[in-house]
């Protein structure tokens, strides 16, 4: 299917209904009530599911989860932007870590992560075309 067909605007919540589907039968057995407070409660467990399923959190996939839980998307993308665990852009199968603090800077990290973003062709947090 090429762009022209509609394809390249599907967000993931249209591509995968089997996936939305699981994460609002999950939401959906949240003891979810009027009050925002106590659902704000259930957001990282939400979004560790939804990142589960989805493998990354997109904006449509954050706007499900606010409207479901009767947020702010603010609020969510405050607690993606805040925890490391948790990412707004797709993840390759193959994920890289590198101790980057001091400590490790100290002994020669930098090196390694070069030498990595050379190699690979991408820079630091970025997935390779062929997501591997």
């Amino acid at each position: 299917m090429s762009c022209n067909e509609g394809c390249c605007s599907m967000t993931v919540i249209d591509k995968y209904p089997e996936k939305t589907k699981e994460l609002s039968d999950y939401i959906a057995g949240l003891e979810l009530t009027k009050d925002v407070d106590r659902n704000r409660g259930f957001l990282i467990q939400t979004l560790h599911k939804a990142q589960d399923l989805f493998g990354y959190l997109p904006d449509e996939v954050q706007l499900y989860v606010a409207d479901k839980l009767g947020l702010h998307a603010s609020e969510i993308y405050g607690v993606i932007s805040f925890y490391s665990y948790f990412t707004n852009k797709p993840k390759g199968k193959y994920v890289i870590n590198i101790c980057t603090g001091t400590a490790c800077f100290v002994k020669g990290s930098g090196k390694i992560l070069e030498e990595f973003t050379r190699f690979i062709g991408i820079k630091e947090g970025e997935t390779s075309s062929d997501m591997k």
